[in-house]
Order: C-alpha cells, then structure tokens, then sequence
C-alpha cells in the first residue's frame, strides 16, 4: 500500500497522484517492461498505458467494455475494503475520530499506521477486533470525468485507450 499524507483529505485524489512521484515511476517502469502490469483508477483519473481507467460514458450492455467497466468497479469496492480494514485496525483513522494535532504530526500519524498495519499483514497479525470493515461514509461514486484530447501527454491518453480496449477485448 502506497500512503500520501501530505494533503488534507479534501484534496482531490487526482491533484494528489498527480504530485506523485508514483506516477512517474510507474510511467518508466511500463516503458522498460512494456506493459506487463496496469494499475487501476476510477474516472478520476487520466488514462494512461499504466493507469487503466473505465470507459466514459457508459458502453452499452453486454459489451466487452460493459463488463470490464464492471470488473473495475467490483476490483475498487475490493480496495475501498482494505482501506476499511486499515480504519479497523487504527480506529484514529476514522472519519469521526479526529486527530488533534498539528497537520505535520497527523501525516506521520497516518504514515505510521499504513507501514505498522502492512508489518501486520505480513506477519499474519489478525485484526483486535473481528468487527465488519468500518467504512467512512463517503459515497465512493465515480466522478464523471471528460477525457480532452488536449491534455498533455494526448500520446498516453491514446495508448492508454488502445491498452483497456485491448484488455476489453481480450478477457471479458
């Protein structure tokens, strides 16, 4: 699991991975493997060869782009749920409970609980409470986002859509 906490949570999450140094990473190391990995975002996020996105707006039914569209979405409630059970783990994390300290302690607070929560993980450590995953109460909905053809980068906007149609195609 990757942690920023340099950006209150009203940040976009889009602002956020654009200040990511991931991205970049992940941009050289899908030149250098060509493709042999894909990361999954929501419509909030540009398409990119390395960041696979659903299609906007919503293909018809019983198309291969129809059911990868669903297969993201059932991927993403997947990840909402680690997130819940690293909420679980860190009850300071959750929504109602706010941490009260200055915006610096809190990053290294959040940080702190993402690296000691993944040592758990690793060192199979169950979870002190067998609670359902807390959720935090946002709606999770999809933001409906416009792909520009002027967008910089348009050359990865363009391979990106050949790659998910490609994925489309090929397995759903």
């Amino acid at each position: 699991m990757n942690v920023n906490s340099r950006f209150p949570g009203s940040t976009h999450d889009s602002f956020i991975w654009s200040q990511s140094r991931v991205g970049e990473f992940l941009r050289t190391l899908s030149e250098e493997y060509m493709g042999s990995f894909y990361l999954l975002g929501d419509s909030g996020y540009p398409l990119r060869p390395w960041l696979i996105t659903p299609y906007l707006p919503e293909p018809p039914q019983d198309t291969p782009e129809s059911r990868f569209n669903k297969k993201i979405k059932h991927i993403r409630v997947s990840i909402e749920q680690c997130f819940g059970l690293l909420k679980n783990r860190f009850r300071c994390l959750l929504k109602d409970r706010v941490l009260h300290y200055a915006p610096k302690t809190c990053a290294k607070i959040v940080n702190s609980c993402a690296v000691l929560h993944n040592l758990c993980l690793e060192n199979n450590i169950p979870l002190y409470n067998d609670q359902e995953d807390v959720g935090d109460g946002n709606n999770f909905s999809d933001a409906l986002a416009e792909e520009r053809g002027n967008l910089p980068h348009n050359n990865f906007l363009e391979r990106g859509r050949h790659i998910r149609n490609f994925l489309a195609r090929t397995y759903f």
